[in-house]
């Protein structure tokens, strides 16, 4: 889409419906994965500014919340490719993020809350998206797939291996 093509109405109606509906979902999903509310914040709108961007190219026959997953995982890839001094470890040297204090996300706060994020960090992203999207999203490995690029049994297998990681980092901690 062009800088100067204009976006129809019904278009910006269902962008605003998406970002209504998702906003808070792809944000959390953000402040898990980078660490960081800030670089969160931005990479969120990052992601709706791509989504509307790519608005005619959208087809309805996935997931809408899959669709805009995949544009964040994919924002939050390009981020950290043009910002390597900003690696999501800033949870794991023990800066708190916000998020963890709204009511449904309360699990994560306390000492094992801080074990779990400083765990999750510690692993590979593609590990780390598995695991966010399954249990904080509660996403279906089909759904994954969709959001990560990645075919079902892909999809886990890299569980698999994330749990496995993530046990063994839990019982050495």
């Amino acid at each position: 889409m062009g800088r100067n093509t204009k976006i129809s109405a019904d278009d910006a109606r269902f962008v605003r419906t998406a970002v209504e509906k998702h906003y808070d979902e792809i944000y959390f999903f953000l402040c898990r994965r980078c660490g960081n509310e800030e670089i969160a914040k931005d990479i969120c709108q990052n992601t709706f500014v791509r989504f509307s961007c790519s608005i005619g190219g959208y087809m309805e026959k996935g997931s809408l919340r899959s669709y805009l997953f995949k544009i964040a995982v994919n924002c939050c890839n390009d981020y950290y490719r043009q910002n390597r001094e900003h690696l999501p470890l800033e949870s794991a040297c023990g800066i708190s993020t916000g998020y963890a204090d709204s009511p449904e996300h309360s699990a994560e706060s306390g000492e094992d809350g801080q074990k779990v994020r400083r765990i999750l960090n510690s692993l590979p992203p593609i590990q780390r998206d598995v695991l966010i999207l399954r249990y904080y999203h509660d996403m279906k490995p089909r759904e994954i797939g969709a959001c990560l690029g990645l075919k079902t049994a892909g999809v886990k297998t890299r569980l698999y291996r994330a749990k496995q990681a993530f046990i063994r980092e839990w019982e050495n901690e």
